[in-house]
């Protein structure tokens, strides 16, 4: 990463070459996972339509109520695997404050990290350091879940991640899509005993929300492959606007901004 893009070069095709490489392999995993919630808000919108029939209508409206609610759990359970990919790659690289909540491996059934005796890093005997990091984080993300929007903001935080504006302002409705996952789940959908009324268009707007945040993170996960100051060494650059993705060479007018894949 140390080496130079020609300044009179095609610095432009090489920076998006490099952007696409890095953020292609997430973009398509969000592409894949939303597809099953497509799937299943298509077709309870086809049962919704359907209960225009009227001896069909009570139990095709529970049946399109009832994939609605299983279209909240998985765009809850398709947040989360998202997270725990990023904890994978980034957070064995983190630094001790960040890998101090991490538990070592073995050592708890909390998920909490604990002090420890020396003893107990003797199971853990001919690994090397790296490699006993990385497994106490992979079993640390098997237990580890996000339960609101400030779960999520500290888990982002805690793996270097730069949290841009557009981003933040998404959690309020990740807010929501949460709590309603945590009432299906654990309470059948139930307050006080009477099953509560879906709402399509809510739901759906949850799952484009949610996707959408997930996107958003793209421009902060390509910054922490290569931070800023990497990126203007190798490409001569003047400016790296972390909020907008917006980078700059020595000209104004040379103005781009990293794109999605395709």
């Amino acid at each position: 990463m140390t080496d130079q893009i020609d300044p009179h070069g095609s610095w432009k095709e090489e920076f998006e070459r490099i952007a696409q490489d890095t953020v292609t392999p997430y973009y398509i995993d969000i592409n894949v996972a939303f597809k099953r919630a497509h799937r299943l808000a298509n077709h309870a919108t086809k049962f919704v339509r359907d209960a225009a029939t009227p001896f069909l209508s009570h139990a095709r409206r529970e049946l399109a109520d009832d994939i609605l609610r299983s279209v909240v759990v998985l765009t809850h359970a398709q947040l989360e695997d998202f997270l725990r990919t990023m904890g994978k790659t980034f957070l064995p690289t983190c630094d001790e404050k960040a890998l101090n909540g991490v538990p070592l491996l073995g050592t708890t059934d909390s998920g909490r990290a604990e002090k420890f005796f020396l003893g107990r890093l003797a199971r853990h005997r001919g690994k090397l350091i790296d490699d006993l990091i990385k497994e106490s984080v992979e079993e640390y993300l098997g237990r580890v879940s996000f339960n609101n929007g400030t779960d999520i903001m500290n888990f982002l935080e805690q793996i270097g991640l730069k949290i841009r504006e557009k981003t933040r302002e998404q959690l309020p409705t990740i807010d929501a899509m949460t709590r309603r996952r945590h009432q299906i789940v654990h309470r059948a959908d139930r307050i006080g005993g009477e099953l509560q009324l879906v709402d399509p268009g809510e739901i759906l707007n949850w799952v484009e929300v949610t996707r959408n945040f997930m996107q958003s993170l793209l421009w902060s996960i390509f910054l922490r492959h290569y931070p800023v100051n990497v990126l203007k060494e190798k490409f001569n650059l003047v400016s790296v606007d972390e909020e907008t993705g917006t980078v700059s060479d020595a000209e104004p007018e040379t103005d781009t901004d990293i794109k999605e894949p395709e």
